[in-house]
């Protein structure tokens, strides 16, 4: 298994660039659980890659999701698949994506070794510039937006095909345009993409009105069972593995339930407790107004942004639970909590 190779030094779009033209192979990974941005990222990449006459292999510890089959999945390649090859591909490179450390890859870490070079792009503000280049932009709306930054320093023209996995990577790690860091850039991004061809209108319906039966039937029962503390200020919820073997559901059809609590009215901070083993976690946060939840999440050993973070924590519900709602007791009373969104 590979260490983080922790520069702290920050590198350039053009510096990047000039890093994809040296290779010939090249490792896309991302975290584990992967969604919207970080698959899109992944994609467009991929595309981008390809038009410089390279050679891209996408490998994640998980299948693609089936609620983002907007997208193409030819290329995607689990870890399983690559266990089947007769012949194991050689990557000069690994390009990282949406991943504040290397820890959030899983098993992938194990495929970089220490002659690969490794390229880090992502947008969170945690993250800890692990790689041999460290294209970090925690201004960015979503990765995508720095994938759209990638194109344009090497001038290569964003087909209709690139064009869809950065919208999805955009849309749905701005919430659909509606969190803070959405900018003016971010809308032009956008209009430029549709310019090429894209029906928004179909993406959207496919991306935000598509759900299950057992998708509505598992939230019914989560929204049933909301907990409301600190006088409205934290609203939270939890999805156990029992909720979503009784609705037939999966881990992926949670995506977005958090969104429901911090719509919420008069809730500062809400949080999504997922089991995905025996006493053990999946967390994530929101935030409103100028509150701060990357600040909770790093208590927790996680992270991700100042309005939308998460991490994984281990013990009983009742223990994590208790955990949780003590680091936010703490950031609540103090006035820094709450700081000016950039």
């Amino acid at each position: 298994m590979t260490t983080n190779r922790k520069t702290n030094k920050l590198s350039t779009v053009s510096q990047v660039a000039k890093a994809l033209r040296k290779h010939k192979n090249f490792l896309l990974a991302a975290h584990i659980r992967p969604e919207g941005d970080s698959i899109g990222s992944l994609l467009a990449l991929k595309y981008l890659l390809e038009k410089l006459g390279k050679e891209p292999w996408i490998v994640s510890p998980d299948p693609f999701p089936k609620r983002l089959d907007i997208m193409p999945q030819k290329g995607w390649h689990t870890l399983e698949d690559m266990k089947q090859l007769a012949k194991q591909p050689r990557f000069d490179a690994c390009i990282v994506v949406d991943c504040p450390n290397m820890h959030r890859m899983g098993k992938l870490n194990e495929w970089i070794g220490p002659e690969t070079e490794i390229i880090n792009i992502d947008h969170h503000v945690s993250n800890i510039k692990f790689g041999d280049y460290n294209l970090v932009n925690d201004r960015a709306s979503a990765c995508g937006e720095i994938i759209y930054d990638l194109y344009k320093e090497l001038r290569v023209p964003i087909t209709k095909e690139a064009a869809l996995p950065i919208y999805v990577s955009i849309s749905t790690d701005t919430g659909s345009f509606r969190y803070s860091h959405t900018s003016a850039k971010t809308h032009r991004i956008i209009a430029e993409l549709i310019q090429s061809g894209l029906d928004s209108e179909s993406i959207n319906e496919r991306l935000y009105e598509r759900s299950s039966c057992h998708r509505v039937s598992l939230l019914s029962e989560i929204l049933r069972k909301i907990n409301v503390e600190f006088d409205g200020r934290v609203v939270w919820a939890v999805i156990t593995g029992k909720m979503m073997d009784k609705s037939g559901t999966v881990f992926e059809d949670t995506e977005g339930f958090v969104d429901y609590l911090r719509a919420v009215d008069g809730a500062e901070v809400s949080f999504m407790m997922i089991e995905t083993g025996r006493n053990k976690y999946q967390v994530s946060f929101r935030a409103k107004g100028r509150n701060d939840v990357n600040r909770i999440a790093e208590c927790l050993d996680g992270g991700g942004h100042r309005k939308s973070a998460g991490c994984t924590i281990e013990g009983s519900l009742a223990e994590s639970s208790k955990q949780i709602l003590s680091v936010i007791r703490k950031y609540l009373r103090k006035p820094t909590f709450s700081r000016p969104v950039r």
